[in-house]
């Protein structure tokens, strides 16, 4: 009982501080993607099945709180979460540079299938001129925040979900 709550109360508190208690310190459209790191930690730790319906319940929150493509948002978190999962198992899980290489992997793919997307749809043809210095600060961004994320994930799944 205990892991459900862990796994509802945990993408609700991440989506409330990254969408509204971050943009009141900082302004502008560059944020870090707790969400999206919350889903990739959850993956390496838990696995590829848990990773996809924490990227499935991430994304939902994203695209219900206002997205341009609904959905968009919901697939990209499932693919990365089940992907994270699914890498876990062939790699040595290093406590820093797994997390952090995924999560360097994980915004870019993100990221390109959002400009894939909104190119195709004509919605931001203008955004591409200035799209790699935007994908290096949004990297940059998720790089700071992955470690303390990977963490409370980490501590989460060991004390409250991880019952074998």
């Amino acid at each position: 009982m205990s892991g459900l709550i862990v796994r509802l109360i945990l993408p609700i508190s991440f989506f409330f501080l990254q969408e509204f208690f971050w943009p009141s310190f900082f302004s502008g459209a560059l944020r870090p993607n707790f969400l999206l790191c919350l889903s990739l930690s959850w993956g390496l730790v838990a696995g590829p099945r848990e990773g996809l319906v924490m990227g499935a319940v991430s994304g939902l929150l994203l695209d219900l709180n206002g997205s341009n493509l609904f959905g968009l948002y919901c697939v990209g978190g499932m693919i990365l979460g089940w992907a994270a999962g699914a890498i876990r198992g062939g790699v040595y899980r290093d406590r820093f540079t797994l997390p952090v290489a995924v999560v360097v992997g994980g915004t870019i793919f993100q990221e390109v299938l959002l400009a894939i997307f909104l190119v195709w749809g004509s919605w931001g043809s203008g955004l591409l001129g200035n799209w790699f210095l935007f994908l290096s600060i949004q990297v940059g961004w998720n790089l700071l925040i992955i470690l303390p994320v990977y963490g409370i994930v980490s501590f989460c799944w060991h004390r409250f979900c991880d019952r074998y």
